[in-house]
């Protein structure tokens, strides 16, 4: 634990310094937001990154990978690099209702900001519903039927450091008899996968004051 708090804090004063916005903070009304000094929630349709901070994680961003030799990189990951792709949000509207701010009770899509591979229909991500989760059933783009249970997410605050930086993790869904059951979204080496272990990937969420667009680092792994 004081290996993580030594990490955290030094983290902190890197983010503290750099030219980006700190997710943290509880916002009223259940809204996901900025710390105080941005006082602004966490917005769909705006690009994030998203910053593993799993203590036994050493890698980066997110970033797309094509796995067991397939020529399309379609597989949401994280690299080796920082900050990686940055993501955005989209709430799913139900009874056609639409909002602004992320709530940890509403579902969202999330896609790759500014970047999608020519092989590519979508960078929706989607995870696929109708395999058992061992072998895992890997998080990818290629989303298209945005609102089936496979592209719907929802991020929820785990803990808050110092009260600066507010931890999240994501949850998907599983079916089960019929009902859909919240499932965390994990790592599998280093691909985002739906975890039933209650291992998920602990992230913090950076905006850019100004957001620039993706340089895709496509690679193939596994």
């Amino acid at each position: 634990m004081a290996s993580m708090n030594l990490f955290l804090n030094a983290l902190l004063s890197f983010l503290l310094s750099a030219s980006i916005v700190i997710i943290s903070s509880p916002f009223p009304q259940g809204v996901l937001g900025l710390n105080e000094a941005a006082a602004l929630p966490i917005e769909a349709g705006v690009p994030y990154y998203l910053v593993p901070l799993n203590a036994d994680i050493t890698r980066g961003g997110i970033t797309l990978i094509s796995l067991h030799g397939d020529s399309c990189p379609v597989h949401v990951a994280l690299g080796d690099n920082t900050p990686g792709l940055s993501i955005v949000f989209s709430i799913i509207k139900i009874n056609g209702q639409s909002y602004s701010n992320i709530t940890e009770e509403e579902d969202v899509s999330i896609r790759i900001y500014n970047v999608m591979p020519d092989c590519a229909n979508t960078s929706v991500w989607q995870y696929d519903d109708t395999r058992s989760y061992l072998p895992p059933a890997f998080v990818r783009i290629n989303g298209e039927n945005i609102g089936h249970f496979g592209t719907r997410f929802r991020v929820k605050r785990v803990t808050t450091i110092n009260d600066e930086i507010d931890v999240f993790k994501l949850q998907g869904y599983r079916s089960s008899g019929g009902l859909l059951l919240p499932v965390d979204i994990g790592l599998y080496k280093n691909v985002l996968v739906p975890r039933t272990d209650n291992q998920p990937l602990l992230f913090t969420l950076l905006r850019e004051v100004t957001p620039a667009n993706n340089i895709a680092g496509y690679k193939s792994a596994m």
